[in-house]
């Protein structure tokens, strides 16, 4: 069974929320559909590494990222420090924990 969702901050301050341990592919574009269908997301650009993917996404006039690790699994996280987007990453990730990763 997958634990609650984990919360990290970077050094400036940026909440990184790991919704699940796991990381592959189809887990990325499930909670992709999602975050477009439930938040209105609108998908930005894109970087795909081979261990790491970025998936960056419009909500609210608020910069989201879909992060895929391969050793770490997948986190939804906002390059902006602000009250208003760490409050956003922490609604979406605990919406995401329950539609797609329970």
């Amino acid at each position: 069974m997958e634990e609650a969702v984990r919360y990290e901050r970077a050094s400036a301050g940026q909440l990184a929320a790991w919704i699940s341990a796991r990381a592959d592919r189809n887990l990325l574009r499930r909670c992709s559909d999602v975050l477009v269908a439930d938040f209105g997301a609108e998908p930005r650009e894109r970087f795909d590494g081979m261990d790491q993917l970025f998936w960056d996404y419009s909500v609210a006039g608020v910069h989201v990222v879909l992060h895929l690790h391969a050793e770490q699994g997948l986190a939804v996280q906002t390059p902006d420090a602000s009250t208003r987007s760490q409050e956003l990453v922490r609604r979406i990730a605990e919406h995401l924990k329950l539609r797609v990763c329970s």
